[in-house]
């Protein structure tokens, strides 16, 4: 009589390259490169259709100002990457400082932004308080609410993050673990900052 085979078989288990956090990350970043191009896309299609009535950026935006939030950003993403690589040398004070110059200077960009706003809103430059006889112009302040709106709210979501990472820093010390938070809030950071980057010049210089 034959008798079955006690052993037990191990399943194969095929692993991705990249862990099940960094694999989200970029999944979830797809999505908004779809959402920012067509918002991108919508701008440009009515901007060359309304070429002739389309206001100068200098008339409606201030470019230093620009320029600045711009080089703030880059250099968020610089101590996000400086934070990551002390964070891998468990040097974790230095990554918490990093971090917090990041959260600060994420703050800084908001904060430009929020003034820009005062502005626009002081000038009546809002969409429903342009003359309808400036069809450019309205067309020309919804674009630019929507996208730079949207883009602060990118902005918000990655302090949150930053945010909360510090309070564990300060509570609980920062781990070998939260490199990998590090990293893939990184990820996410970086594309604010590449997006910003393509919306800079776009509104700002052209």
């Amino acid at each position: 009589m034959a008798h079955a085979s006690s052993a037990t078989v191990t399943p194969r288990v095929n692993k991705l390259p990249v862990s099940n956090g960094k694999l989200a990350i970029w999944l979830f970043l797809g999505t908004e490169v779809m959402f920012f191009t067509g918002l991108i896309g919508a701008y440009i299609v009515l901007r060359i259709a309304n070429a002739d009535v389309w206001p100068s950026h200098h008339e409606v935006l201030n470019e230093p100002i620009g320029a600045f939030n711009t080089f703030v950003l880059i250099c968020s993403s610089v101590t996000v990457v400086m934070a990551h690589v002390a964070a891998l040398q468990h040097r974790y004070s230095r990554a918490l400082f990093l971090i917090t110059i990041t959260f600060f200077l994420g703050f800084v960009f908001l904060g430009v932004k929020a003034f820009e706003y005062y502005e626009k809103i002081h000038h009546g430059l809002l969409p429903w308080e342009i003359s309808a006889e400036h069809p450019g112009w309205r067309l020309w302040s919804g674009t630019y609410f929507m996208m730079t709106g949207f883009h602060a709210l990118h902005v918000l979501v990655g302090l949150i993050a930053w945010g909360w990472l510090i309070l564990v820093g300060l509570a609980v010390g920062l781990r070998s673990h939260h490199a990998h938070f590090i990293e893939n809030a990184g990820i996410y950071w970086h594309f604010v900052d590449l997006v910003w980057i393509f919306l800079f010049p776009m509104l700002y210089l052209m």
